[in-house]
């Protein structure tokens, strides 16, 4: 099963759900020619001036993969030709008091 097969994102999905997870994040780690690309947070954003990798809120009604196209392609300008792998995740608390995982 590839990491771009609806299984192995649904999967993904369930296994967070089944834990408790109430909020997603997609991130791309976007690798060419060995280097990785940082996105600069706006200043006047939350955690501002933060240098990161393209991310951002899974949305109602979208599978994490297609939140990790359209939130580097918004971050960057960039369209992801391929996923390669899955890297993993980690928890943490948001701001409504619930599990956000990434």
């Amino acid at each position: 099963m590839t990491v771009t097969s609806p299984e192995f994102v649904a999967g993904l999905a369930a296994a967070a759900e089944a834990a408790g997870i109430t909020g997603f994040v997609a991130a791309a780690v976007i690798n060419h020619d060995g280097r990785v690309l940082l996105v600069r947070r706006n200043p006047d954003d939350y955690m501002g001036g933060l240098w990161e990798i393209p991310s951002g809120t899974v949305e109602a009604g979208e599978t994490i993969l297609d939140a990790l196209h359209r939130e580097t392609a918004e971050e960057t300008g960039l369209t992801v030709e391929r996923v390669t792998g899955y890297i993993g995740h980690f928890d943490y608390e948001n701001s409504r008091g619930g599990t956000t995982r990434q």
